[in-house]
């Protein structure tokens, strides 16, 4: 089962390693990957994929950067009546605002993407998970329609607050 859900970033940024198994970049070894990574450069935008709340913000060990996901926004989300933890890690910044309780609408910005904790480069790591369980979810996102739409808004108003940068 794939989850629906709005882009993190924008889909001209191709995904480097999608959701399954994979040779893992850091021991070499056949690893299941339960989540997906899009090479995006340092400082891109980072979206909410669903509206929720955030429920972990910062870093994953605030004594070690290099470890885990750096740092890094957790969000819980209802989706179809199921309660979800939808994760982006390997994160630069993220803006002030954002802290555990804040409410997040699909779409808001919420991070700029980087190459925190256990890293091989710039990326976003985004993944799915469902609360208390340990079940992992593939993703689609299939709202491009949407970015575009918002974009062409954004510059006949003048305003580009709405738009990517990246």
């Amino acid at each position: 089962m794939k989850i629906k859900l709005f882009p993190p970033v924008n889909l001209k940024w191709p995904i480097s390693s999608p959701f399954g198994m994979r040779k893992d970049p850091h021991s070499g070894e056949e690893k299941m990957h339960n989540g997906i990574d899009f090479a995006v450069p340092v400082g891109n935008p980072v979206r909410a994929m669903a509206d929720g709340r955030a429920f972990i913000c910062g870093w994953q060990d605030p004594h070690d950067h290099d470890k885990g996901f750096g740092m890094r926004i957790w969000q819980i989300c209802d989706i179809h009546g199921e309660e979800y933890y939808l994760w982006y890690g390997h994160l630069g910044a993220i803006l002030p605002q954002v802290k555990a309780g804040f409410e997040i609408k699909r779409g808001q910005l919420l991070a700029e993407s980087g190459d925190s904790g256990s890293s091989t480069g710039p990326h976003l790591h985004v993944q799915v998970r469902k609360v208390n369980t340990n079940e992992f979810y593939d993703m689609e996102f299939n709202e491009q329609e949407k970015q575009n739409e918002r974009r062409q808004k954004a510059r006949r108003e003048g305003d580009r607050r709405n738009d990517w940068n990246g």
